[in-house]
Parts: C-alpha cells; structure tokens; sequence
C-alpha cells in the first residue's frame, strides 16, 4: 500500500487501481493516517523547496527520519 501511495502522489492512477485504493482507504485507518501524513510532508517539503529556504533544525530532523525510514525498509542480512 505504501508503494501505491507514494505513485499516487507522483502520477495519477488508473481508475481501477484509483478505485480499489480508495476503497481500501475506507476501511483502514492506519493506510489514511500514512497517506495523510505523505500528503502533508510532500506539501511542506514543495513549499520549503519553492521558497528556497528550509530552518536547518527542520531539514535535520527530515533527513534524520528519511534515514531511518530507509533503513527500516532495508532487507534484513
């Protein structure tokens, strides 16, 4: 779901694969919580990089959670 999410954000779906998405969505909070929360950070982030201008503490503390999140994701050797 998270895959389908972040292509969501960059192109738009197919209208089956729109449809199921959204009816998934429906009954799980935890997939609209997350796209929420892609929504909202992608917008941000387009806002800061728009006005050029991002408050390091911010921008340190992005990095630091994409990092993380990178790594959860990593296959475990």
């Amino acid at each position: 779901m998270s895959e389908l999410s972040s292509q969501r954000l960059d192109e738009p779906l197919p209208l089956w694969r729109r449809a199921g998405f959204r009816a998934h969505l429906f009954i799980c909070q935890s997939c609209r919580e997350y796209v929420k929360h892609m929504s909202t950070t992608r917008r941000v982030v387009r806002l800061w990089l728009d006005a050029k201008v991002m408050p390091p503490a911010v921008k340190n503390k992005l990095l630091a959670q994409f990092k993380k999140s990178s790594e959860s994701e990593q296959p475990k050797r």
